[in-house]
């Protein structure tokens, strides 16, 4: 997946490209889980992401008030076993991640 985005200001030229951070980056789908709680639904999602400077790999939480929003790892095998725990955490059967 490629996010593409950009976003001319007022005092560049007309037609000037503005290159982003988001330009720059790639997406790779690890893992994503949904989960149907009381208060609404929690959205789990793992992805790769690509920079220039090579991959890292993040879980991203939303739906959950007074917890962290994402976690960082630095392999693709962290990152499944991280979405894992994360899930098992969410779900009562398991400590929160560090």
């Amino acid at each position: 997946m490629r996010l593409m985005h950009s976003h001319v200001d007022d005092d560049r030229r007309e037609g000037a490209p503005v290159m982003t951070v988001m330009d720059q980056m790639t997406l790779y789908p690890v893992a994503d889980d949904v989960l149907l709680a009381p208060g609404g639904r929690v959205v789990i999602r793992t992805y790769g992401v690509a920079l220039e400077t090579g991959v890292s790999y993040r879980t991203w939480v939303t739906g959950v008030r007074d917890h962290p929003r994402y976690w960082r790892w630095a392999k693709y095998e962290d990152a499944r076993r991280g979405h894992d725990q994360v899930l098992e955490w969410l779900t009562g059967r398991g400590p929160q991640p560090g």
